[in-house]
């Protein structure tokens, strides 16, 4: 497996610190537990609104250097006003927020005193400094294919082996002669062959029982009987010993046939315990999946999918995807009709956002449906977003591209050898390589994004915190929610979002290709508003 050097752009805290005059207002609270003497009162000092003229920019280590005159419990002054006629970096100049201040040549006037509050003006010299983010390229190494240079889960080479020439051992003890020494005792492989042989016999004389056993002693003593005295019992008993030659070479192969037929029955028994769960009859499980378009007036159709599928419990479902022609085809113009220039996330989020919103009100079939299963079967939170999301992971993938569906237009190999396979399982000139919500019910096309910006839009509907997550360097989009899961997360604002791979079947929440497993080459495309 080769390896390749990525860039990634994340957010990096800065600094940028300052000093200036500042006047403000404050306010104390009485604090009884800090009174030394009888006649004494001591306030806390809390700085609520001010401003800051002269503003300069100064060394972390002139500000370090800073002996403050007093102490203050707040960390920050906020609302503070910049009087200023240079911008200070990217603020504003307007809202700042001046972090761990420290004080010199202090000031304070227009005292007021009521009850066990002080008000007044406050001045001085103030020195802090001003927080804000900025975007900083990092480099970072990814893994990938040896032969077309992508990362695993989206190549499409033939798998191979390289030839690996055996070396000399030297770590086995040699003896005198130089000679491997073979360890004395009986190693573990022996002691399990012994335990299959007696295995293979139990279950022999279970299946042949008592009566049978007794029968196979008495016919083996007689074989070897004729066996050996078949030269003095002339033509007759040669014959018969022929006969019971047969019958015991049978009776060999009946014993086979019962230890191939045991041990099958042990096997699918077992298989069947360990899933904790009654397996249905496969009878029952017929995908009869239609597509249809029904006309409801002269200018508008409904386009239905009948759907069936199974959850991760082997649970089966069945329902109709459908939606609106018209609403097909105003989600089909409103993708045409932006204009965005996805050279980097924001630009995709924004997109995602378009999509989202000219799309959001015209799934109310699809809702329905999904609410309807959920009712029908009592479904629990959990249950019921597995229920939707393994709907979409049923349907097949499908290539989303801006250019037609012909290979020779793409030198990405991984492109090339899909549309050799299957040149239905594409979609073509499609603006930005992604199909929005309504599109994607319609004609059941969907690559990775389409999935999961659909997913989204629906569970947002039912109230999920769910986001859409995004990795340049992987060239992928996978969804993430917000439920009590194990397995791989990407924690944003102090909540897990375990990820949820949506363009294959049976990919559970918190399961992720380790070749795509490393969140910080991970972005949040797309967030619920109830964070």
């Amino acid at each position: 497996m080769a390896t390749k050097i990525v860039k990634v752009i994340k957010p990096v805290e800065r600094k940028t610190y300052i000093k200036g005059n500042f006047v403000g207002k404050y306010y104390g609270d009485f604090d009884s537990k800090k009174v030394l003497f009888k006649n004494e009162r001591y306030y806390n000092i809390n700085i609520y609104e001010g401003e800051i003229r002269n503003t300069e920019i100064i060394s972390e280590s002139d500000y370090e250097d800073i002996d403050s005159e007093t102490h203050f419990l707040q960390q920050q002054f906020e609302n503070v006003t910049s009087i200023t006629d240079e911008q200070i970096n990217n603020f504003d100049g307007f809202r700042l927020k001046i972090n761990a201040p420290k004080v010199q040549f202090i000031d304070i006037e227009d005292v007021v005193k009521e009850d066990n509050q002080t008000f007044g003006t406050f001045s001085c010299k103030v020195y802090g400094y001003l927080i804000d983010t900025r975007d900083k390229e990092f480099e970072t190494e990814i893994k990938v294919c040896d032969w077309c240079y992508k990362i695993p889960s989206l190549c499409k080479c033939k798998p191979y082996r390289p030839i690996e020439i055996d070396k000399p051992d030297t770590t086995k003890p040699k003896d005198s002669q130089g000679r491997t020494r073979i360890p004395s005792g009986v190693d573990f492989s022996e002691i399990f062959g012994w335990f299959i042989i007696i295995g293979l016999g139990i279950a022999f004389i279970a299946a042949i029982g008592l009566p049978g056993l007794i029968l196979l002693a008495v016919i083996t003593v007689i074989y070897f009987l004729f066996s050996y005295v078949s030269v003095l019992a002339n033509g007759i008993i040669n014959i018969i010993g022929w006969l019971l030659r047969l019958f015991f070479n049978f009776l060999i192969f009946m014993f086979a046939i019962s230890i191939l037929s045991g041990i099958y029955s042990v096997v699918t028994k077992s298989s069947t315990r360990s899933t904790g769960n009654i397996i249905p009859d496969q009878t029952e499980f017929v995908k009869e999946e239609t597509t249809t378009q029904t006309k409801l007036t002269d200018s508008v159709s409904i386009i239905s999918h009948q759907r069936v599928w199974r959850d991760y419990n082997q649970n089966i479902y069945r329902g109709n995807l459908s939606v609106l022609s018209s609403d097909f085809n105003a989600s089909f113009q409103h993708r045409n009709l932006t204009n965005y220039r996805l050279y980097d996330d924001y630009q995709w989020t924004q997109l995602y956002h378009s999509l989202i919103n000219n799309d959001k009100n015209k799934l109310e079939y699809v809702i329905k449906t999904f609410d309807s299963i959920s009712r029908k079967n009592q479904l629990n939170k959990t249950q019921f977003a597995e229920m939707v999301v393994s709907c979409i992971q049923d349907i097949p993938y499908a290539l989303v591209l801006q250019e037609q569906c012909k290979s020779n237009l793409y030198e990405d190999n991984s492109i090339k050898q899909q549309l050799y396979k299957c040149q239905e399982c594409c979609i073509g000139d499609v603006k930005y390589g992604v199909q929005a919500p309504v599109e994607f019910v319609a004609n059941l096309k969907g690559d990775c994004d389409t999935r999961t910006v659909l997913l989204f839009t629906i569970l947002s509907k039912f109230g999920y915190d769910v986001a859409v997550l995004g990795s340049l360097p992987y060239q992928h989009s996978i969804l993430a929610i917000n439920l009590p899961y194990n397995g791989i997360y990407k924690s944003i604002k102090g909540k897990r979002y375990y990820t949820w791979e949506t363009t294959a079947k049976g990919f559970e929440p918190g399961v992720l290709n380790p070749e795509i497993s490393n969140m910080d080459l991970w972005s949040v495309h797309l967030i619920t508003n109830n964070n």
